[in-house]
């Protein structure tokens, strides 16, 4: 009965706290907030609790109730907001770019829009978007790619162990600050005396750690290679890991990811496949809430900036007499790399016009960090 009343829409009550029922498998789709009070260690655990809140949810009578297409950003059911502790919000933000990385779809972290703020119909450019021009710049990149690397267990093995010398980790410290307040009111709490602080050593015990586990998770390393590499740094790596494991272990992470990198980049060759993405990825319209710019070289009547970076790119492109047409790319197309799949974020296609001939390079630009005037 209690249950019952509690899952009445009358009932004022809008969520359940529990301490445990994220992580021990309940079939409880509708988890709408998680906000971490504990620090948890466990990474599994973690994804549990993550795995809850993405579940899809249910309505009074048990059906899943899944987003339109069309839905307005923001008044989305199923939005997950986890208020995390420090611990929490370094696994979310990396479990994100996990994400990111193996779907191509990046994650808005500012979901917050202007309630006043009227929608924008963005339209497909047909006359660009039919054009020869455009035409020769889709042929040119709507086949889909297959990518082989070959790296060197060797080199890789010393070249971490060797970044390893670079690591330096901190001693844990405890800092305290203490303030007299003359009652719980706000502003009391804000304009509290302060009374003075104090920072020591701290002596922790850490939790056990899988090391070998942690990097083959984080690198995709064998059990083997991953072994090799720790047993192989010097004593001094090894004086920084006793002195903070978890600190030691970030970055051994993130100088290990470095090195298979610079073996990917020296050794990666992209084949073309059979597959080709089709022009139905391109909507012939959409809504939208975010900052747009209108265009005339765009697929679109507007472009839909995410960043002042990708407008004012934008508008080097729309003003470059070099540049026939461009497009920002749906996030549908992707192209898979050794580090997840991505996605580019403009095409486009810049007229080079000397003496002698007329040559066309056929562009696709990632995330753009500074405008490329001398090419466009």
């Amino acid at each position: 009965m209690i249950k019952k009343k509690i899952l009445s829409l009358d009932e004022p009550l809008e969520f359940i706290f529990s301490h445990s029922a994220l992580g021990v498998g309940w079939d409880n789709p509708n988890v709408f907030t998680i906000c971490t009070l504990n620090e948890t260690t466990s990474v599994n655990k973690k994804r549990q609790e993550i795995g809850r809140g993405l579940r899809i949810c249910i309505n009074q009578g048990g059906q899943r109730v899944y987003d339109n297409l069309d839905t307005p950003e923001g008044q989305e059911t199923n939005i997950l907001t986890v208020v995390p502790n420090q611990s929490y919000e370094n696994f979310v933000n990396d479990y994100q770019k996990q994400v990111e990385q193996e779907t191509g779809i990046a994650i808005n972290k500012k979901m917050v829009r202007d309630g006043q703020k009227k929608p924008t119909t963005v339209k497909l450019n047909t006359q660009i978007f039919n054009s020869d021009q455009f035409k020769e710049l889709w042929k040119r990149i709507y086949q889909k790619t297959q990518y082989n690397v070959e790296l060197d267990e060797q080199e890789l093995i010393q070249s971490a162990i060797k970044e390893f010398d670079n690591i330096i980790t901190t001693k844990p410290k405890l800092s305290v600050t203490i303030k007299r307040i003359g009652s719980l009111a706000k502003e009391e709490l804000l304009r509290g005396q302060y009374l003075g602080e104090t920072t020591e050593e701290a002596k922790i015990d850490y939790p056990p750690i899988n090391l070998i586990q942690e990097i083959v998770t984080k690198t995709s390393l064998s059990h083997v290679t991953a072994s090799k590499i720790l047993t192989g740094m010097s004593e001094q790596a090894k004086d920084y890991l006793i002195q903070n494991p978890l600190e030691f272990v970030s970055q051994a992470i993130d100088r290990i990811q470095h090195c298979l990198n610079n073996q990917i980049v020296d050794s990666i060759e992209y084949n073309l496949t059979d597959e080709k993405i089709s022009e139905d990825i391109f909507e012939k319209e959409f809504v939208t809430y975010k900052e747009n710019l209108e265009l005339t070289k765009s697929v679109y009547n507007l472009l839909v900036h995410d960043s002042d970076i990708e407008k004012n790119f934008a508008q080097e492109l729309q003003r470059s007499d070099k540049v026939q047409v461009f497009a920002k790319l749906p996030k549908k197309y992707t192209i898979d790399t050794p580090i997840g799949v991505h996605n580019p974020d403009f095409a486009f296609v810049v007229e080079n016009r000397n003496l002698k001939n007329d040559k066309k390079n056929f562009i696709l630009w990632w995330r753009p960090k500074a405008v490329m005037t001398s090419m466009i």
